[in-house]
């Protein structure tokens, strides 16, 4: 099992918002807050694909198995917070990473640090906000996914 947990996602240029589960990933390590969206969420919202073309920058990217992957990254293109039943967390401005491979919604080092993430027991599904006592255990949400 991963840390998955529920999050909301507005663009910054639209007035579009979507709630989803989104992977806890610390292995995917950023410079910044970065969020890797599936495609089919922009397509679902309608989001242009020339808005898509202006303001997206080709980044490289090395995979978990060893590949080099080029995505289009829309800086700070969403602001992102976590939703929990009794808090909300955020909003934490970050880097957009579009992916037409991807299934799921991924959180990156950065972006879990600014939104106050603590992966407990990554095994089993455990998370909790750094500022609430060790105690305060949080079960990961089940996950969506966007084909």
């Amino acid at each position: 099992m991963v840390v998955r947990i529920r999050v909301r996602i507005k663009f910054k240029d639209f007035d579009k918002v979507i709630e989803t589960s989104a992977k806890a990933n610390a292995g995917y390590e950023s410079i910044e807050p970065e969020i890797i969206i599936p495609y089919k969420i922009l397509e679902i919202l309608q989001i242009p694909e020339n808005y898509i073309k202006e303001k997206g920058v080709d980044r490289e990217y090395i995979v978990a198995d060893g590949r080099v992957i080029t995505f289009k990254v829309i800086p700070k293109g969403v602001d992102v917070w976590v939703i929990t039943e009794d808090r909300i967390v955020g909003p934490v401005t970050s880097n957009l990473v579009i992916s037409k491979g991807r299934r799921e919604v991924l959180l990156s080092d950065k972006l879990l640090r600014d939104l106050k993430i603590a992966l407990e027991d990554p095994g089993e599904g455990i998370w909790r906000f750094r500022d609430e006592p060790l105690n305060k255990l949080r079960k990961s949400v089940e996950p969506e996914y966007w084909y």
